[in-house]
């Protein structure tokens, strides 16, 4: 037998970085971005930061805009922004649109979702507002926005929490069980074994669609409990207390 020995060589890649700031931002919870790198930092306080690009190696930010009323709960604020990848194709159903998670205060308006178990008193309102913009390179949005679906949140943790596009343009929603602390028969954490209704789950919808029951946004025919009895057919996973972080 022959044996060959190769002795082992050090070898060390140094890169020259040098860190940059891009933006000052107050409080930030997501970012997102279109097809040519623009990103956009939503702040819990509803304003959005874009970074864009100046010439080929300029980074410039702005306040692109402020998404806040007088029905924004900000002792929660926003948590989730996501860009349709048709945001920037024109003539596409999705050219100009974006989706934010909004927290409204209690009985702002009648919800679409609710708890099954552990309802009392309301707590506040979880809202997927979409946004339209005809120019979607401007430096300030400018446009009209809908609402696609409105969660009553029996607490302050464990809320809705994350949004995220797949290239087909459908929108997955991270949804918490809306539990604080206890577990029990009577708890909000019981509403994630359930298929009945939405919290403790990841949703899966088309917002260009209108077959759900407020008629606000689609459901894709190939979601996995359409042909469950009793289960929503929003529904893509369950059993989960708090989703964090969606991406496709």
């Amino acid at each position: 037998s022959l044996a060959i020995g190769i002795p082992a060589v050090e070898s060390r890649l140094v890169l020259p970085l040098e860190a940059s700031m891009l933006a000052r931002t107050e409080e930030p919870v997501d970012i997102s971005g279109d097809a040519y790198g623009v990103l956009y930092v939503l702040q819990k306080d509803g304003k959005v930061i874009r970074i864009g690009n100046e010439g080929s190696t300029m980074k410039v930010s702005t306040q692109y805009a402020d998404l806040s009323d007088d029905q924004t709960d900000l002792t929660i604020g926003y948590s989730a922004i996501a860009f349709h990848p048709e945001f920037l194709a024109k003539e596409r159903p999705g050219f100009g649109k974006f989706y934010v998670v909004s927290a409204e205060r209690t009985r702002s308006s009648m919800p679409d979702l609710i708890p099954e178990f552990g309802f009392g008193p309301e707590h506040h309102q979880d809202v997927i507002y979409e946004y339209q913009t005809d120019f979607p390179q401007a430096s300030n949005f400018k446009g009209e926005r809908r609402e696609v679906m409105r969660f009553s949140q029996p607490g302050p943790n464990n809320n809705v929490s994350s949004l995220a596009f797949t290239q087909l343009g459908h929108l997955f929603i991270a949804v918490g069980d809306g539990a604080d602390d206890e577990v029990d028969n009577r708890s909000p954490s019981k509403n994630a074994s359930s298929l009945a209704n939405v919290y403790g789950k990841v949703l899966r919808v088309d917002p260009m669609g209108r077959n759900s029951v407020n008629g606000k946004y689609g459901i894709p025919k190939t979601n996995p409990f359409q042909l469950v009895s009793n289960a929503l057919p929003e529904l893509w996973a369950f059993g989960l207390r708090a989703p964090l972080s969606l991406s496709c």
